[in-house]
């Protein structure tokens, strides 16, 4: 892996508190522990070729995810204590894992980005042609993933 150049390292610092007041706007909405898992080097490393604009900004990026997934978790578990009691038990593993950038080629071209759950961790999957697109409509997958 290469050198992450330092306006990189910076933003992502930024990055990691914003994301820790969305982590707690969702623990407090869910009334869970859960740990968010971001791999920023390898993040960074997915997306510096195909994506030089944002690559600089991998850290910015990831809090507009994450933005949009706890606004979505917010309005989804409002629906009624069901859907929270879905979601929570769903997350066994009471984890974030963002992000998963998946190719183009094997990627459901019906949505842009998607949420779904692997190994009880509630996983942020997003094509790699398509970063920071449509970030908003995060939460559409929601209730047909679990």
């Amino acid at each position: 892996m290469s050198k992450i150049p330092l306006v990189v390292r910076k933003d992502i610092k930024d990055a990691e508190a914003v994301n820790a007041e969305h982590l707690l706007k969702i623990n407090a909405t869910l009334g869970t522990n859960w740990a968010l898992e971001i791999d920023y080097a390898a993040f960074y490393e997915q997306i510096k070729d195909t994506h030089p604009d944002y690559a600089p900004q991998v850290g910015s990026v990831s809090t507009w995810y994450m933005a949009s997934l706890a606004q979505a978790i917010s309005s989804f578990v409002q629906k009624d204590d069901m859907y929270k009691d879905a979601l929570v038990e769903e997350v066994s593993a009471n984890a974030i894992k963002a992000f998963k950038v998946v190719p183009q080629n094997t990627y459901d071209s019906t949505v842009h980005n998607k949420i779904a759950f692997e190994d009880g961790k509630l996983v942020i999957i997003v094509p790699e042609n398509l970063i920071a697109v449509n970030i908003d409509d995060l939460g559409n997958t929601l209730e047909e993933s679990l």
